[in-house]
């Protein structure tokens, strides 16, 4: 038994000594994949909006959602009555801050053919269609302008990195200071803190998760204190009315 158990224990020495070295070496990896991208990238090209509030409103339908909204608009352009190349319109605009579905306006899906949905853009219901159109798309349970708020993507602009990137380089352009309220999530204690700073750079890390090895990128702000700031976690960013360097 005991040259059974001292078998056992070597393995499981070994086992231990192989499981360290395979996790330091995949830090390292990761490490020295951060800092090669950094060094390579500098300010690199704002983030797309529209994919950002996508992305934050969750914005989307599920196959069996797909298969209702086409029954509903009886597989045809709402518009113009074609059956080809139809598409799911946002018939209050995702660059507005609304998604095809959610709570405050339930369904907000148009099945518009391809030419329609292009024509439409971005504009606003009552901008595109007609009164009886507005009104027949109210009696199919689809809300209209009456649901609508400017101040809704006011709200939503905040929180997008794009706005941010966008305030941040005119700042580092004209050497201005800003304002902004810094929620450091690497924390611990979660500390809001009031910051005034001039910004001199802005960046971006790519990082692999371990788990599954998907690419996500990170974006940071370098202050002239030396200081650095995780975009996504600065709140309330504005500038410094007459402030300059």
């Amino acid at each position: 038994m005991k040259g059974g158990d001292n078998l056992y224990n070597v393995i499981l020495f070994w086992l231990l000594v192989f499981g360290i070295i395979y996790v330091f070496t995949r830090e390292e990896r990761e490490e020295e994949i951060e800092e090669k991208v950094d060094e390579e990238n500098g300010i690199l090209e704002l983030p797309c909006k529209r994919d950002e509030i996508a992305k934050l409103l969750k914005d989307g339908l599920r196959e069996d959602e797909k298969k209702l909204e086409m029954k509903r608009f009886k597989n045809k352009c709402f518009n113009c009555g074609s059956e080809e190349e139809l598409c799911f319109d946002h018939h209050l605009p995702l660059s507005k801050g609304y998604p095809l579905k959610s709570r405050e306006v339930g369904s907000n899906v148009v099945v518009l053919c391809r030419k329609c949905n292009e024509k439409k853009g971005s504009k606003l219901p009552q901008e595109f269609y007609t009164t009886d159109k507005l009104k027949k798309l109210e009696e199919m349970g689809v809300k209209s302008h009456l649901y609508y708020s400017s101040e809704r993507i006011e709200r939503i602009d905040e929180s997008l990195i794009s706005g941010k990137l966008e305030l941040l380089k005119i700042a580092i352009e004209d050497e201005r200071k800003i304002s902004f309220i810094y929620l450091d999530r690497g924390k611990i204690l979660f500390l809001e803190e009031e910051i005034e700073e001039v910004p001199v750079r802005v960046y971006s890390k790519i990082r692999i998760r371990r788990y599954n090895y998907t690419l996500s990128r990170d974006w940071y702000m370098e202050g002239k204190s030396g200081r650095y700031y995780n975009i996504s976690w600065i709140h309330r960013l504005g500038e410094v009315k007459d402030k300059k360097l």
